[in-house]
């Protein structure tokens, strides 16, 4: 069976990722949230902060996974500075990246960015900075794993999916689709959030078609709106 990794899977995405490998793979999560992740009811969970590189060093240590799925995620706190943030979000994933490549047993490295933090807000409309970072610092997490896919020359297939909206608690997505003083982009267009379990089939999908080149995939939220 297949060995799959799932960084950052307390909950949301990562949860939905869980379910969608458990009868095909043996898969282990990772989680910063002890008490959140062990009332999740998922199986084998490794606690620590991907933030630090003491703990990806343990990480990579003791996991030697086919599958990598990075879910990772932290909201920034408005005290969080750029470079805490850019860290968090890009330097952490590429080094779990370089580390598992040179393990030589990756097949596949799923990165999940973010289409949605690209329209959160109508242009010229204030964000405040902890918005603004996380935007920042997953645009880069993007584009850095969207050139690696062109020019380099990994052992793995790199896969990079780009979703909207999507129903989990992360961001406080919840909160904000039942404000009335919520983003205008969700007012006015209706979004209907994806429910994580879509984006873990694609990504399912994904890592299972044999001889599949690395790829991106974008998924759109559907609207209600006239």
């Amino acid at each position: 069976m297949k060995q799959v990794l799932i960084l950052g899977g307390s909950g949301g995405i990562g949860q939905a990722c869980a379910g969608a490998f458990s009868n095909s793979a043996e898969y282990a999560v990772t989680s910063v949230h002890r008490q959140k992740s062990s009332d999740s009811g998922i199986g084998k969970t490794i606690y620590g902060d991907l933030c630090s590189a003491e703990f990806r060093r343990e990480l990579v240590s003791q996991t030697t996974p086919n599958i990598v799925i990075s879910s990772f995620g932290r909201y920034p706190s408005k005290d969080t500075s750029m470079t805490e943030a850019i860290n968090e979000f890009v330097l952490s994933v590429v080094d779990l990246f370089e580390a598992f490549e040179a393990k030589k047993e990756l097949e596949h490295f799923v990165v999940i960015g973010s289409l949605s933090g690209q329209i959160s807000v109508l242009p010229g409309v204030y964000m405040d900075s902890s918005r603004y970072q996380y935007i920042c610092a997953k645009r880069m997490l993007s584009d850095f794993f969207r050139q690696a896919q062109l020019h380099l020359n990994s052992r793995s297939k790199i896969v990079l999916i780009e979703p909207g909206f999507v129903r989990t608690n992360f961001a406080n997505i919840k909160a904000r689709l039942l404000n009335l003083k919520a983003d205008d982009v969700l007012n006015r267009t209706g979004i209907v959030p994806l429910d994580p379990a879509i984006v873990a089939g694609a990504i399912f999908q994904a890592v299972s078609s044999p001889g599949r080149a690395s790829v991106s995939i974008t998924l759109h939220n559907e609207s209600t709106a006239e």
